[in-house]
């Protein structure tokens, strides 16, 4: 039967606290932080490196189902998620999510990995930019309409959804500074895509759920390592409330620039995997 050491369990618990953080703050899923810690920690058991990396992305996307439980309703509490939008493109990042956590069990050995990981890069590269050049958000009234566009937002949400899955992330650290070049306030675009995170989590999950992995003694459902997903996501739907305070009594120029900084922290980790 397999136990959890105190040390794993210390690690997921802070781990998901972290990761609850950023998702309140910047919208994000936390993926990017909790898919390093659930691989590491599956590649010091001896499972191949291409497991330990399938579960560590699914178990971060399970993480993810509990962690933006608790941003999504502190950002809508302020009023800061535009469901009407989401109506629309929240069936389109569910779609290539859930492809996107198809395809990399049955294809991940005949592509490339470090390919999305260079689009990725890329993406968040052109976004920081695009968030440190831009010297005020578009619209500065946050009541204005926001109203999607099929010819922009139908592939960008397929996109970013496959994407997503792949990496193991909500897909916050992309929608994020997309919504805010379509022209939403800052803080807008930090909720809508927190608020987006989860449909994205929810089909990728469904997704994994179909692996057959062999994880050795560890209890998986499909390639999820069910155990650290709990924990993960427990933290984080306890610390992403704080998150949100900060991301809405931060100055708007402030808060984009510590995204604009994240990406920049994200892109260089990737790159250094």
């Amino acid at each position: 039967m397999y136990t959890i050491s105190f040390d794993l369990l210390l690690l997921l618990l802070c781990s998901g606290a972290m990761a609850g953080i950023l998702a309140g703050l910047f919208g994000i899923g936390g993926g990017l932080l909790l898919v390093p810690v659930v691989a590491m920690t599956a590649a010091k058991t001896g499972l191949d490196t291409g497991v330990s990396m399938q579960i560590a992305v699914a178990t971060a996307m399970a993480s993810i189902l509990l962690t933006a439980i608790g941003s999504v309703l502190a950002h809508h509490r302020r009023a800061a998620i535009h469901w009407h939008f989401l109506s629309r493109y929240a069936p389109l990042v569910m779609v290539g999510a859930w492809s996107g956590a198809l395809v990399v069990e049955h294809i991940a050995g005949l592509l490339d990995g470090r390919l999305l990981v260079y689009v990725f890069v890329g993406f968040a590269l052109l976004s920081a930019w695009q968030l440190l050049a831009q010297k005020k958000p578009k619209h500065e009234d946050a009541a204005v309409a926001f109203h999607f566009r099929w010819q922009l937002d139908l592939p960008v949400g397929l996109l970013v959804g496959h994407l997503s899955a792949w990496l193991g992330i909500g897909g916050g650290s992309m929608n994020a500074p997309y919504f805010h070049f379509r022209g939403l306030p800052m803080r807008h675009a930090v909720g809508t895509a927190a608020a987006c995170g989860y449909p994205l989590a929810l089909a990728a999950v469904i997704g994994f759920t179909m692996h057959d992995l062999d994880g050795g003694d560890w209890p998986l459902i499909g390639a999820i390592f069910w155990p650290a997903a709990l924990l993960m996501g427990s933290m984080g739907l306890l610390s992403a409330p704080l998150g949100a305070k900060m991301a809405h009594s931060l100055p708007e120029r402030l808060l984009k620039a510590l995204f604009a900084v994240l990406l920049l922290a994200l892109a260089g980790r990737l790159l250094w995997l």
